[in-house]
């Protein structure tokens, strides 16, 4: 018996964003801002799974997905701009050319 239990981008991966939110009332990265990304915070990523375990409801394999609504960088760095302060945050979207 097997369960898997995906977890689509951890919220906490922002977090180093703190400071350049800060600095710049910007964040950047690679991502296109238009992309919506599955988030979940961690402490929610392992509630599922102590969930999951304590019912074991689950028989052979089964995926589970641990995220409600994709949601884009644009509207994360206005989420986390507004809760530390930051009048302005944007995001921008930096891709790398090869």
């Amino acid at each position: 018996m097997r369960c898997i239990l995906r977890a689509g981008y951890f919220m906490e991966n922002t977090l180093a964003q703190i400071g350049i939110i800060k600095s710049f009332g910007m964040m950047a990265g690679p991502v296109r801002a238009d992309v919506l990304l599955a988030m979940i915070a961690t402490r929610e990523y392992w509630r599922g799974c102590r969930e999951a375990l304590l019912r074991l409801d689950f028989e052979g394999r089964r995926r589970r997905n641990c995220w409600a609504a994709g949601h884009a960088y644009t509207e994360a760095a206005k989420i986390i701009g507004t809760a530390i302060g930051s009048r302005v945050c944007a995001y921008i979207s930096c891709r790398l050319s090869r």
